[in-house]
């Protein structure tokens, strides 16, 4: 999966936005690059995003990072919900309460 480069700072405030918005950083680039892409195209960008994140897991755990491996666990869980719904119903998820209502 190819890599973005972004300065320490724009970093820096990506990642506030996001969890000001209760999501991972990937999660808030998806949403807003994908803006206007029909539901097939979000939900297949969504499912590699996830699985993307999974095997970095395995990574920050051989580094002994707990916190980053739950944080990107997290997020593979968000997208993946993300995606189900795009699939499904091409519903938009855009916050974490709806994706609890659509889980239950």
């Amino acid at each position: 999966m190819p890599v973005l480069v972004v300065p320490e700072k724009a970093y820096k405030r990506l990642r506030e936005l996001a969890e000001a918005k209760g999501m991972g950083v990937e999660e808030l680039v998806l949403d807003l690059v994908l803006e206007d892409a029909g539901p097939a195209e979000v939900s297949e960008a969504y499912w590699e995003a996830a699985e993307a994140l999974l095997r970095r897991v395995e990574e920050e755990l051989g580094r002994g990072d707990l916190r980053q491996a739950s944080e990107k666990i997290w997020g593979a869980a968000a997208l993946a919900v993300k995606a189900l719904a795009y699939e499904r119903e091409g519903r938009r998820l855009a916050s974490h309460g709806e994706m609890w209502e659509y889980v239950a």
